[in-house]
């Protein structure tokens, strides 16, 4: 991969820090509401603007509610609850909107940028045409500018975009989590012009952490992380810089999501994402794409933490 120049403005702020205990990387929990508030005001100023939330994130949306004012700078994506039935219903759909119509009013917002269906198996039960019609209605009433999904594997994508062509997708990719790059799934959604926010870039700061203190059940890919912190070393940059410079750098991204839990955080993340000169890099040696290791949702940790960048 060719480096590129890359600006703050390619960087998205997700909040579930905002709301939840998260993440493998920091024990310090959910962050305070007044750090929220300099946070906020401190991605304005850099030129951030696209904020992740969810229904399913804690008071996140309560949150930026408060502290968000009607002529805020930002384009807020939000996200559905999950389905709890085998099947989808006409009242799963209805309760689309009426969740919807909540989280706008959290949110204090009349209008967002986006909405996900937070669980793309939900649009693959029996019925999940019912909750694209309801997605389609909720954007033809003018609430939202876009909608589409998140999803975590190139199976669920597959059908998906079997189903409908979203507006907005939003899935995983990292240094270790290369899988849909290596498909070419990811090139099928920038043909079709689908708008691509990529979340996990620093796989909830496991690719920040010293390899030495990872749980171990990280053992079978610790030698590979070990590997990718050297090779980055050796360039004079940090895991930060290459961690981020890995999702900056593709041109079929379009946001790059990461989670802070500090206003110093998003400073350093901004200052990496400037920086100029890096050297060209073959990223894909260090790819695991197992999904064992690469997809938290599978983790099986002997020991947790909480709150941690995404």
């Amino acid at each position: 991969m060719a480096p590129c120049e890359t600006t703050v403005a390619k960087i998205g702020l997700g909040t579930v820090q905002f709301g939840l205990d998260y993440g493998i990387a920091n024990p310090n929990g959910c962050v305070p509401f007044d750090e929220v508030e300099q946070i906020l005001g401190r991605a304005a100023t850099l030129g951030i603007t696209v904020l992740d939330t969810a229904a399913l994130y804690g008071v996140s949306e309560e949150t930026l509610g408060r502290i968000l004012g009607p002529e805020h700078p930002f384009r807020i994506v939000t996200k559905t609850p999950k389905g709890a039935g085998d099947q989808i219903t006409d009242n799963d759909a209805a309760d689309l909107a009426a969740t919807f119509d909540r989280s706008l009013q959290r949110l204090k917002q009349r209008t967002v940028y986006g909405l996900l269906i937070h669980d793309a198996d939900d649009l693959l039960k029996p019925g999940g045409q019912l909750l694209i019609d309801a997605l389609r209605r909720v954007r033809d009433s003018g609430r939202v500018a876009r909608i589409g999904v998140s999803v975590y594997t190139g199976g669920q994508l597959d059908s998906v975009l079997e189903l409908f062509t979203p507006d907005l997708v939003q899935l995983p990719l990292n240094v270790l989590d290369q899988r849909l790059i290596a498909d070419g799934r990811l090139d099928r959604l920038h043909q079709m012009g689908v708008e691509v926010h990529a979340r996990s870039v620093f796989l909830q700061g496991l690719l920040l952490m010293e390899p030495q203190s990872l749980d171990a059940y990280f053992d079978p890919v610790r030698d590979r992380i070990e590997s990718y912190r050297e090779g980055i070393k050796r360039t004079g940059a940090t895991p930060l810089e290459g961690a981020l410079r890995f999702a900056l750098g593709l041109s079929q991204i379009d946001t790059v999501i990461v989670g802070v839990c500090s206003q110093q955080e998003l400073e350093d993340i901004c200052v990496a994402s400037r920086r100029r000169g890096f050297p060209q890099i073959d990223f894909s040696r260090w790819a695991v794409n197992d999904p064992r290791y690469v997809n938290p949702s599978q983790w099986q940790l002997r020991q947790t933490a909480t709150a941690g960048r995404r």
